[in-house]
């Protein structure tokens, strides 16, 4: 029987599967008399309904305990025939030889079953602190007894022995079983799940009733019983319960149950039977409660793994690894991760293009960026290209600004770009470059030559490729400077317009004859003005000296008689005074000076008058 009660589950479970499969799989049914077209197509990791129907809550939490489950329903003892619906002839042995109880028809094998199951824990849970599955462990008791139970045929067992007709009696078997009970939760969903369940323990029965439908303690008897059940189970709406979560279960079981009575007890010597089996099939309603199996982290994870959104995967796969450290499945989690981050690189590229085609250039260069740091040597160049596209882009519009004379700004946007894409930096030059000369060529436009002389000179030090259209402004600064000679008065203008002219007379061999008059004036206006210039230096060196030897040379203009105040005035405070008041009260005072470059001086003063004038 237990093969073909497991066949029976297994293809109800592969119907489900295949039917669940095919909601979300298959477009057309009945050979596509039917379509059905999903409102919007979403394009999933490889995987995703493999891992949907056997993975789908592979990372919820374990369901560590389940309370009470309780099952009502109905059955019929059988085991023989087609579907089991008679009874086997050998289900009932005796003492002796008598006429055999074929165990009555149908309707009177039809009874009623309450079966309880309770503090059913989770014990690698609690022991391991890990749960590969939801296998529970508990304490089961069930009742079960017929509704009409048929009779006897004790008349005949009477022939036998007398003792064995003790009136008209009918076979009503009560069966109180007290059983270790293991279940496992298989669930695919958060809706429902299926649970396979198997319990062995012991049966007591009483067995005999008689006319009045009063049950007889004598004969009873006792054995070994077993059950195995499979049914689905519909999660109703989860309820708080105290700081922790409870969630109620409604279902339906497929049962199969065997209680041999091998050992009879009869005092009384009332009846032949030495042992019999009860096998009973039935349907039961179910009620239950479980703690635990919430949804976590790693669940939301995986979904958006499978939708591709590896970014939001890592997060959420990371945050459960951290949480949950010693997950039976903390493997899987961690695989998801290192998938995710190694795939990461495509989808943002992916979105950094969709950024791209919309003109968000920065969104887009972000991602590029992003994706560059977690792509692979394989996939890093396809990244490294757009971004390459993007560092071009903004080059030529740091160009089109440097040449439109914002030559700071186009400097500042190609160092930009270099912290992205570093072969930019060699275009930096360039740019600096142009942008001194562009500012040298304002610095002509105003006649500064000797400040865009300096720009000149540093633009081709910054980019000696620039040398031709710099000697051409060097060349209209030099023509500028021979128009003005006459008005030449600043010495490096003038050294300018030598040098440019002796450069031209080098090159040529000739420079004209007004020309060459030009440059003989000016070498002779730079002789005249660097001996004004040096004249002014020294006649400016002798007065600074001659004043300072003054300085040193002055001796204050006081004398004997002045009062302390007249001699303030001139001289100034003094460094340090010394006041003595002498014994007929005369004030004594002593003023010191000092001077840089001369000796020290001392005035003496009585009753604030000057008296005497020292040198130290």
């Amino acid at each position: 029987m237990y093969p073909r009660f497991i066949f029976t589950i297994v293809t109800v479970c592969g119907a489900l599967f295949a039917d669940l499969a095919a909601q979300d799989s298959t477009k057309s049914y009945l050979w596509g008399l039917i379509k059905i077209r999903p409102e919007k197509k979403i394009e999933y990791e490889d995987g995703y309904w493999r891992d949907r129907i056997f993975r789908s809550r592979e990372f919820h939490e374990p369901i560590h305990f389940i309370p009470f489950e309780v099952r009502y329903g109905f059955g019929y003892n059988g085991g023989s025939g087609i579907a089991g619906l008679e009874i086997d002839n050998d289900f009932m042995l005796y003492d002796s030889t008598v006429t055999e109880f074929e165990g009555g028809d149908f309707s009177s094998r039809i009874g009623h079953q309450l079966d309880i199951d309770l503090l059913k824990t989770n014990l690698s849970y609690y022991l391991l602190k890990k749960s590969w599955l939801n296998m529970h462990t508990g304490i089961n008791i069930r009742y079960a007894n017929v509704f009409l139970p048929p009779d006897l045929p004790v008349e005949e067992w009477g022939n036998a022995n007398t003792g064995w007709n003790p009136g008209a009696m009918k076979f009503a078997p009560k069966i109180w079983e007290y059983s270790l009970s293991q279940s496992m939760m298989l669930q695919w969903f958060d809706l429902w799940y299926l649970n396979l369940r198997f319990s062995y323990g012991i049966a007591t029965a009483t067995f005999y009733q008689n006319e009045d439908k009063e049950d007889l303690t004598n004969p009873t008897g006792w054995g070994p019983s077993s059950s195995i059940a499979g049914g689905i189970r519909i999660i109703l709406k989860q309820t708080a319960a105290g700081t922790r979560q409870n969630q109620f279960t409604f279902g339906l079981d497929i049962k199969h149950s065997y209680s041999k009575i091998s050992r009879i007890n009869d005092p009384d010597d009332v009846t032949p039977i030495s042992n019999f089996y009860l096998s009973n099939f039935g349907v039961f309603a179910t009620f239950s409660a479980f703690y635990g199996g919430s949804k976590t982290m790693g669940t939301v994870g995986k979904q958006y793994y499978f939708r591709k959104d590896y970014k939001q995967a890592v997060e959420h796969l990371s945050a459960f690894v951290e949480r949950y450290p010693e997950h039976a499945n903390l493997y899987r989690a961690k695989y998801l991760i290192e998938e995710s981050e190694r795939k990461l690189p495509k989808q943002l590229l992916k979105e950094g293009q969709k950024f791209e085609e919309r003109n968000l250039t920065d969104q887009a260069l972000k991602k590029y960026l992003q994706a560059r740091i977690l792509a692979d040597s394989s996939f890093k160049p396809l990244v490294e290209d757009h971004i390459r596209k993007i560092a071009e882009a903004g080059l030529l519009e740091a160009e089109r600004i440097l040449h439109s004379g914002e030559g700071e700004k186009a400097v500042e946007m190609v160092k930009e770009i270099t912290q992205y894409f570093a072969e930019a930096e060699r275009r930096i030059p360039e740019y600096q470059a142009y942008h001194l000369f562009y500012q040298a060529k304002k610095a002509t436009r105003y006649g500064f030559y000797a400040n865009a002389m300096d720009l000149l000179e540093k633009a081709e030090k910054r980019d000696p490729s620039l040398r031709y259209e710099i000697d051409m402004v060097r060349n209209e600064i030099a023509g500028a400077l021979v128009g003005d000679a006459n008005k030449i008065t600043d010495l490096s203008s003038i050294n300018l317009a030598i040098q440019y002219l002796e450069q031209a007379k080098e090159i040529s061999g000739t420079l004209g004859r007004e020309n060459e008059r030009i440059l003989a004036e000016l070498k002779e206006k730079l002789d005249l003005k660097e001996t004004i210039v040096l004249q002014s230096k020294i006649d400016a060196r002798m007065l600074q000296e001659r004043k300072e030897m003054e300085t040193q040379t002055q001796i204050p203009s006081i004398q004997i008689g002045m009062n302390n105040s007249q001699v303030k005035e001139i001289m100034g405070e003094p460094r340090e005074i010394i006041q003595q008041i002498s014994n007929d009260g005369a004030d004594h005072q002593l003023w010191k000076y000092r001077f840089e470059g001369r000796r020290p001086v001392e005035l003496s003063f009585i009753d604030y008058i000057l008296f005497r004038i020292e040198e130290q």
